[in-house]
């Protein structure tokens, strides 16, 4: 059966655990994260079944969109810019960056290298459009980096980028027939982390393309997987370069009715170095342990002599007598 004093010693013990466990371990000094993700879609045009470009004649309505997003978040704020307007203006979204070492990029430097900064978060969008049946067809490019470095004393260490760009087209064809849309696309993916448990990096890009009946719901869609990468631990320390042609041909479109081209690309990237402060144990944890301590002090005033540590006479023993109350007996 258990005694009043194992119970106090248990609750101490069980007390002082919980509050160094809610200390937890800190954070690495030499922990790191970077990544950097961009996207380029260019040359996008629609063509006939007999390879000759769509004209504005060939429209019986046509209404054309740009739409840009770019959202940066750390401990030290966020940041939401938006832009959009008719794909004949080009919508050019400022630059943004969040943190202390921000780089100094030219503005629409999608493709720029060069140092990397320590900590912060980045986005970059433009887009424009050539004339329909221009070779120079569409465009859309944007660009996320973000890095993070531990002991900055920032909650977490964590800088986050997103991005979406999108090119929105509601046509009615004059006449019948299939539609063959064409573009380039690149995606770049690159990253570098410290191989530490407390360092993350992760990054993904994605361009889709797609033709919608508006009316059924019909659709013909294309995410070429060679421009849609996902960014992490296992594809770090080189970058990660694809670029093609790519087409994306419909059925039978009828004349007159409503359809919807959809040009999206998205990305992000994350950095995180370091864990977050170590969190202040909850007032119950520091009640427990108090009242453990208080239990063991009520204990001992009530049994002043169990508390010592032999069960004999307040005196220095002799070494006959340690010795004889140290040796266990030996059994007959």
């Amino acid at each position: 059966m258990p005694t009043p004093r194992n119970i106090a010693w248990s609750i101490v013990a069980l007390s002082w655990i919980t509050v160094t466990l809610a200390a937890g371990p800190h954070a690495r000094a030499d922990a790191f994260a970077y990544g950097h993700v961009w996207a380029d879609l260019s040359a996008l045009q629609m063509r006939h079944a007999d390879g000759t470009p769509f004209m504005a004649g060939d429209f019986a309505s046509l209404t054309q969109e740009y739409r840009a997003e770019s959202h940066l978040s750390s401990g030290l704020g966020r940041i939401l810019n938006q832009a959009s307007g008719p794909s004949s203006t080009p919508v050019d979204l400022a630059q943004s960056c969040l943190g202390p070492t921000c780089p100094r990029w030219p503005e629409n430097a999608i493709d720029a290298w060069g140092a990397v900064p320590l900590v912060f978060t980045y986005a970059d969008q433009q887009m424009a459009a050539a004339p329909l049946g221009d070779p120079a067809g569409y465009r859309l490019r944007q660009r996320n980096k973000a890095a993070s470095l531990d002991g900055i004393g920032e909650p977490w260490g964590t800088w986050q980028s997103n991005a979406q760009s999108q090119l929105s087209m509601e046509f009615r064809p004059v006449s019948s027939g299939s539609m063959t849309v064409s573009f380039v696309g690149t995606s770049l993916a690159f990253g570098m982390q410290s191989f530490t448990d407390d360092a993350l990096m992760l990054g993904y890009v994605a361009t889709t393309v797609e033709i919608i009946h508006v009316d059924s719901g019909e659709r013909w869609a294309l995410a070429p997987a060679a421009l849609n990468i996902q960014l992490g631990r296992a594809n770090t320390d080189f970058p990660d370069w694809r670029e093609d042609s790519y087409t994306l041909t419909t059925g039978e479109l009828d004349a007159n009715d409503l359809y919807r081209l959809n040009v999206t690309m998205t990305s992000e990237m994350l950095a995180s170095a370091g864990t977050v402060a170590p969190p202040v144990p909850e007032p119950a944890s520091y009640a427990l342990y108090a009242i453990g301590l208080l239990g063991l002090n009520w204990y001992r005033r009530r049994h002043p002599r169990s508390s010592l540590r032999y069960p004999v006479e307040n005196r220095v023993m002799n070494s006959r007598e340690h010795h004889r109350y140290l040796t266990p007996a030996l059994p007959r």
